[in-house]
């Protein structure tokens, strides 16, 4: 069994359908991406509730999906999640990091398509929400 610092749930349609917080321990960070956030909630059990407040779990909310629609990258969240979660984590250089990232993943795709997933990435540490 693994015991997880942080949990990520990039659809909020796992709650509810899968135990998202199986392997949370105390004071685990749980980073929820969702458009709605009183809903997403609701959509835990009484049990799952208890264990978010006996457990001191961190709950940050986020709608990636927002942010990536808005930079015209629709569906792609993962560089988005990918800065938070590095920033979790204790990377000082995580914007950066992932700039140079994407300049050379994206580089052939067209200056657009880098722009807009920077963008993205600059974007998301300021929506970051803390429940």
């Amino acid at each position: 069994m693994t015991n997880a610092s942080i949990i990520v749930v990039t659809k909020e349609e796992y709650i509810g359908k899968y135990q998202v917080l199986e392997n949370a321990t105390n004071n685990t960070t749980l980073l929820l991406n969702t458009k709605d956030v009183s809903k997403c909630i609701e959509k835990f059990t009484k049990t799952e509730l208890q264990q978010i407040i006996e457990k001191n779990i961190t709950i940050l909310a986020i709608d990636a999906d927002k942010i990536a629609l808005n930079n015209h990258i629709p569906g792609k969240i993962s560089t988005i999640m990918e800065v938070i979660l590095l920033n979790l984590l204790g990377e000082k250089d995580a914007i950066s990091l992932l700039k140079k990232s994407v300049e050379d993943k994206f580089k052939t795709k067209g200056i657009d398509i880098v722009e807009n997933n920077i963008k993205a990435i600059e974007e998301a540490l300021y929506s970051v929400q803390k429940i």
